[in-house]
C-alpha cells in the first residue's frame, strides 16, 4: 500500500540565533544518555567503535559502581532526580553541548507522580533556552527508549508503527503516558523526536542460555515473568547488538524519513500529549506478514500533523534546524516465538537434555489475549512487525531470530559489548524494559 507523508505546517519562520559555541560543534557530534543499562552501554561501546563522536556522557544513580565503564571518550554521572540529586555542572554543560540526547530511564508511574521524567523535560527546556539564546548548538536528535507493551492485546496478530496503542495494563500504561509527554515535549520545543519500542532484550550475560544453565546447576527456577511469558503464543525479542544498531542508524539519518515520521509545526505552540502515541501513525491496515504488504501510514489517528492545535508557546528556537517531528519505530527481530521453543533451542546449545513438558491445565478460558497455548490471564500476545527499521533506516539485523543470536552467545560473541566485565558491571539489566 502507498505511504502518506505528513505535510509540515506553514508559517512564518522563527529566526534563529547565532549559537556562539558553533566551533565545538563543528568539533564532532556529542551524545547524551539518561539512563546507563544494558542496552545504552551496547550503544556507547558500538558509538565509540565508529567514531565520529568527540565525546559521550551518560547518567546513573550510582555511578561509582560504573567507574570501569569509563573511556577517555566515555564519563558517567550522577543523577537520581528522585532522590533530589541533579546534573552537577559538568554534565549540564554536556547536555547543553549534546548533539544528540537519548533518554532510557524508564517511568516510574504516571507523569504526574514521576519526579525523573519531569526533570529530564525540564532539562531540555533549559537546553533549548539556551539555544535560543545562542548559548547551545541546536538539537539534531532526541531519543526514547519505550516498549511494544503500548500497543496492549491483540489476540496473537501483528502491530506495526500504524497500530494504535490499546494497552490496558500495568507496564503498558505507564510507558504510553511517558512516550506522551515527550512528544508534548517535541511539539512545544520543535525537537527531532525519535521514539523506539523495544521488543524482549537480550543478549551476552541476559538470555535463557543463563537461565537454563542456573536451573541445570540446580538454581532458582524460572521468574514470574518467566513463568507469565512461557504461557504466551508468541514473545518478540530482540538482541542487544541489533538496538545499538537501530539507533545508531537512525542517528546517521537524523531527519523525518518519507516513510513515518510526523511533522510537528516549526517553532512550535502546543500544550498536552494529543493525539496520542501512535507510531508513525495511527489507525492503519494490519500489516500481511506472509505477503510482506506494509500497513498505509497517515500522519495521526486524526489525520492531521502534531501541531495542528494551538497553545502552549515554547521556547521554539532551541530545536531541530529543519523543525520538529515524532518518528516511531518497532525493535523488533523477525520470529516472535514462543519460549519453551527458544529454551530447547538453548538446551540444545548447551548440551542438555530436552526439558519434561509440564501437564497443560485443563479448559482455558484464553484471558484478555487469547493468551498461551491454553490461554491465561493478563496476557497481551501481538506480533511485533519490524520492517519499518529495514526500511527506513535500512538496517539489516544481525541476529534475524533467536536462533542466530543465541547461538552467537553460546559461541562467546560479546557484541555489543566490550565483554564479561561490561555486562556484570551493569548486572545484566538495564534501565531499559522491552516488551
Amino acid at each position: 500500500m502507498q505511504s502518506i507523508r505528513a505535510s509540515p505546517l506553514r508559517g512564518p519562520a522563527r529566526p534563529r540565533a547565532r549559537c556562539r559555541c558553533h566551533a565545538a560543534h563543528e568539533a564532532g557530534r556529542s551524545l547524551f544518555v539518561f539512563g546507563l543499562g544494558y542496552s545504552t552501554l551496547g550503544l556507547i561501546r558500538q558509538a565509540e567503535a565508529a567514531g565520529g563522536w568527540a565525546h559521550i556522557t551518560s547518567t546513573s544513580r550510582r555511578p561509582e559502581r560504573l567507574q570501569q565503564l569509563e573511556t577517555p571518550a566515555h564519563t558517567v554521572a550522577r543523577y537520581d532526580p528522585a532522590a533530589g540529586v541533579e546534573l552537577d555542572a559538568p554534565a549540564a554543560a554536556a547536555l547543553s553541548r549534546a548533539s544528540h540526547v537519548l533518554t532510557s530511564i524508564p517511568p516510574a508511574g504516571l507523569p504526574l507522580y514521576d519526579p525523573v521524567t519531569r526533570a529530564q523535560l525540564r532539562a531540555l527546556r533549559a537546553r533549548a533556552r539556551a539555544a535560543a539564546a545562542g548559548d547551545a548548538p541546536p538539537l539534531d536528535w532526541l531519543g526514547v527508549l519505550s516498549s511494544t507493551s503500548v500497543y496492549g492485546d491483540h489476540g496473537g496478530g501483528w502491530v506495526d508503527e500504524s497500530t494504535p496503542p490499546a494497552t490496558a495494563s500495568s507496564r503498558g500504561i505507564p510507558r504510553l503516558e511517558h512516550e506522551r509527554s515527550w512528544e508534548a515535549l517535541a511539539r512545544e520545543l520543535s525537537l527531532p523526536l525519535h521514539i523506539f519500542r523495544l521488543a524482549g532484550i537480550y543478549g551476552p550475560g541476559r538470555s535463557v542460555l543463563t537461565s537454563v544453565q542456573s536451573a541445570a546447576a540446580g538454581g532458582d527456577g524460572p521468574s514470574a515473568g518467566q513463568r507469565r511469558r512461557g504461557r504466551q503464543r508468541f514473545i518478540s525479542r530482540v538482541h542487544a547488538a541489533d538496538i545499538a544498531a537501530t539507533l545508531l542508524a537512525s542517528m546517521e539519518e537524523p531527519g523525518p524519513d518519507p516513510l513515518g515520521a510526523r511533522l510537528l509545526a516549526a517553532g512550535g505552540g502546543g500544550g498536552g500529549g494529543g493525539s496520542g502515541s501512535g507510531g508513525a501513525a495511527a489507525g492503519g491496515a494490519a500489516p500481511d506478514r506472509a505477503s510482506g504488504a506494509a500497513a498505509t501510514i497517515t500522519s495521526s489517528s486524526s489525520g492531521e500533523p502534531l501541531g495542528s492545535g494551538g497553545g502552549g508557546g515554547g521556547e521554539g528556537g532551541g530545536g531541530a534546524a529543519g523543525g520538529g517531528f515524532v518518528a516511531v519505530f518497532n525493535v523488533a527481530d523477525d520470529d516472535p516465538a514462543p519460549r519453551d521453543e527458544v529454551e530447547a533451542f538453548a538446551r540444545q546449545l548447551l548440551g542438555l537434555p530436552a526439558a519434561e513438558r509440564p501437564a497443560e491445565p485443563d479448559g482455558g478460558d484464553g484471558g484478555d489475549g487469547g493468551g498461551g497455548r491454553a490461554g491465561g490471564r493478563g496476557l497481551e500476545e501481538k506480533r511485533v512487525w519490524n520492517e519499518g527499521i529495514k526500511r527506513r533506516l535500512g538496517v539489516a539485523l544481525q541476529f534475524p531470530t533467536y536462533r542466530e543470536g543465541l547461538a552467537a552467545i553460546a559461541a562467546g560473541d560479546a557484541r555489543p559489548f566490550l565483554g564479561p566485565a561490561d555486562w556484570r558491571a551493569i548486572g545484566g539489566r538495564g534501565a531499559e524494559a522491552g516488551g
